[in-house]
């Protein structure tokens, strides 16, 4: 199996390093040439021209950064649809749109190429040690064929459904996770109304039933200032995304949409990330 690897970001670089050292001799993009000897001292072969890698590999890896580099990447005449073998799989780890990824299953579909819809939740480290998470959209054969590859960086597998499924629960989840930053952000302001300083606060939570992802990752970093700006420019795109696809699908947010358009989450999250 060739693998094929497009976007070697903070994450990409660390799903790479990983493909490696399970087998796969994956061939990366790096059209700038910033990571060439970092790859090459790793024995990973890299090449400047993402038609190469299309033409050339089974499997092709999209993990670049917004919906719009997806499209650019994937769709087109020169895009890794269009260049890539029938019998081909795609496989998207980038947080976009899911109409984005059925758009792309249709056109790969004429070709016989298949699209595994690869949503993740988690960071450099989370890969780094293998535990990262994962919502697939695709059908059980697809993600059984890829399971080998995904399984060598990935800890936690959820089937969510067909292509498009993964995004969708990856959008609702990161939803769900700046709330949670707005709501804590609000109960610190409350505790310092009452008298309780943040640093009790954040040393009592984490253990109490008000507890939550955001509160812990606060309470690790020390501070609610500093949680914020190491994770906000990872939430602040996925929000845009997820308010966009709801509005197109005449959903809405409810009450977490509400304290997305807190003005905390507007001020310290939303404005310092534009998109």
């Amino acid at each position: 199996m060739r693998v094929g690897f497009i976007g070697i970001g903070e994450m990409g670089i660390e799903i790479v390093k990983r493909l490696s050292e399970a087998g796969f001799d994956p061939f990366v993009l790096d059209r700038k040439g910033i990571h060439s000897q970092e790859l090459a001292a790793l024995g990973i072969r890299s090449s400047s021209s993402a038609i190469e890698i299309s033409r050339e590999c089974d499997v092709v890896y999209i993990c670049v950064l917004t919906d719009q580099q997806v499209n650019d990447v994937a769709l087109g005449e020169m895009g890794v649809i269009a260049e890539m073998h029938g019998g081909g799989r795609i496989i998207v780890h980038t947080t976009c749109s899911p109409l984005t990824l059925e758009a792309m299953a249709r056109e790969g579909a004429m070709k016989g190429i298949q699209v595994i819809d690869a949503a993740l939740s988690g960071g450099p480290r989370d890969i780094a040690v293998g535990r990262l998470t994962l919502f697939i959209g695709a059908t059980a054969e697809e993600l059984e064929f890829v399971r080998p590859l995904i399984s060598s960086y990935a800890e936690v597998i959820v089937h969510a459904g067909q292509v498009g499924c993964g995004q969708r629960v990856k959008l609702v989840n990161n939803a769900l996770f700046t709330a949670h930053i707005g709501l804590a952000a609000d109960a610190l302001r409350l505790g310092h109304d009452l008298g309780v300083t943040e640093e009790v606060l954040l040393a009592a939570l984490p253990h109490a039933s008000g507890r939550s992802f955001a509160v812990e990752i606060m309470a690790a970093s020390g501070s609610l200032e500093i949680s914020t700006a190491a994770v906000g420019r990872f939430v602040a795109k996925d929000v845009r995304v997820v308010q966009d696809v709801a509005g197109l699908m005449g959903s809405d947010l409810g009450v977490l949409g509400q304290v997305i358009d807190s003005p905390f989450i507007q001020e310290q999250i939303m404005s310092k990330n534009p998109s």
